[in-house]
């Protein structure tokens, strides 16, 4: 018997695999097929993505370039910049020209960016940036409650304009409103400001001493209060510590009942603004621990409990208005160099009556301050004494903000001795020692 009589079916299996192979061959063919179609529409999908993404770096460079330029001051000189006016006088009619529907980029004969176009003569407060294998620029413009061509800001707000180029040639335009934020909720509306019930306010016995009211020592113009409290209770039990030896001079004002007021009055007797009206976040325990909380993650020099700012057991440049002094428990500031800047100290503040101080001082936790008022030191800017620490005493434990009235204890004042120190009011030296936060979005949108 032959072989192909002994397995009749050898010839019908060779065929079956060989329709399998060209079955699977197939299949293959089709996965690799579908497969590469999806590579190329991940593709596709993810170079418009990447100018979106260009765009973005655009704007976030350009609202930490600007807070490291501007900090806590207004946009005014920073919008005529924008406008490309570059004369010693700027024109506040110079219209801003930068508009989103109308920027476009620019390419060389070999498809790279080299610029954009569709915003005057405006100059990009990002100039053209290459990232990767993309490129973006940023704008500045004036948000839209003030129209975005005004070159004039009056809100602290502005629009920040991100422009992103993919490597395929996508465009992205994103914008973001911004404004300033610093880290007290205002200026402070005194002096000397005294935040709970019942403050003690020990003023110093010596007729040398000064306490004034008037901005930055000019006569005529604004005016503050000496010492501002929260109530009619908490004024009364600071007049009654007023020594009638130093002088008071607010405006008009020239006693201590005079210059020492309620700050939830309206208007408040002894300030030059009569509509003023005191935001609540100075009535809020949580706001201000929430404040000494975060200016603690932000500052420049950190002291260690019972140490002395400016010498060694805490060394510190006290020569720069920006920087924050942070004493996490209770600090001496004697040092005779003249510093500027903020001061917080969560404990107990003993400051030499020698000493110039130029800028905001916060006795925010135990509040208590002693001036040792010897000496002809001058403290410009103003002073925040306030008691959170609870009942126990002691700031940083769980009982913090839980005593007193919202949470407030009785803030202590104590100015003792001779000499001619004193404090003086002045909204520039606030103004120098109150850093910004990084600027907040406000609002955001793609076009």
């Amino acid at each position: 018997m032959s072989q192909s009589e002994r397995n009749p079916q050898r010839g019908s299996a060779l065929v079956l695999a060989i329709f399998v192979l060209a079955l699977l061959t197939a299949m293959g063919a089709a996965l690799l097929f579908l497969s590469q179609n999806e590579i190329k529409m991940a593709g596709a999908s993810v170079q418009p993505k990447k100018a979106f993404y260009m765009a973005e770096a655009g704007l976030e460079h350009a609202r930490q370039a600007l807070w490291l330029k501007n900090g806590a001051d207004d946009f005014r000189d920073d919008l005529q910049e924008a406008t490309g006016n570059t004369s010693a006088l700027p024109d506040p009619l110079d219209l801003i020209g930068f508009d989103p529907q109308t920027i476009a980029p620019v390419y060389d004969a070999s498809g790279d960016v080299i610029g954009f176009s569709g915003y005057d003569n405006d100059k990009p407060l990002v100039p053209l940036q290459r990232l990767d294998d993309g490129w973006y620029a940023a704008f500045m413009s004036n948000d839209y409650g003030e129209t975005r061509t005004n070159s004039v800001d009056t809100d602290n707000r502005v629009i920040l304009t991100g422009v992103g180029v993919g490597p395929d040639q996508s465009f992205e335009v994103v914008e973001a409103v911004i404004n300033v934020q610093t880290w007290l909720p205002e200026f402070p509306p005194s002096a000397i400001f005294l935040l709970g019930p019942t403050p003690t306010f020990s003023s110093a016995d010596s007729g040398a001493k000064a306490y004034t009211g008037n901005d930055c020592g000019v006569s005529g113009g604004d005016y503050f209060p000496i010492v501002g409290t929260i109530g009619h209770a908490a004024e009364q039990s600071a007049e009654a510590g007023a020594d009638s030896g130093p002088s008071y001079e607010a405006g008009p004002y020239n006693t201590a009942e005079d210059t020492i007021v309620d700050m939830t009055a309206s208007p408040v007797t002894g300030m030059s603004d009569s509509t003023y009206s005191m935001k609540p976040e100075w009535d809020d325990c949580q706001a201000m621990k929430d404040l000494v909380e975060g200016l603690r993650t932000v500052a420049d020099v950190t002291c260690a409990d019972s140490t002395s700012l400016a010498k060694s057991s805490c060394p510190a440049d006290v020569s720069n208005p920006q920087n924050i002094y942070f004493g996490d428990g209770d600090l001496d500031v004697s040092d005779n160099a003249h510093h500027y800047g903020m001061l917080v100290v969560t404990g107990e503040l003993a400051l030499s009556g020698s000493l110039d101080f130029d800028g905001i001082i916060l006795v925010v936790g135990e509040g208590v301050m002693r001036y040792n008022g010897t000496g002809g030191g001058r403290i410009n800017g103003s002073i925040i004494v306030a008691n959170i620490a609870g009942p126990d005493g002691d700031y940083g434990t769980a009982d913090d903000c839980t005593g007193g009235t919202n949470g407030f204890g009785s803030a202590i004042y104590d100015e003792r001795g001779g000499g001619n120190s004193g404090i003086n009011y002045c909204s520039a030296s606030i103004q120098a020692s109150n850093p910004a936060k990084p600027y907040e979005i406000l609002e955001f949108r793609q076009h």
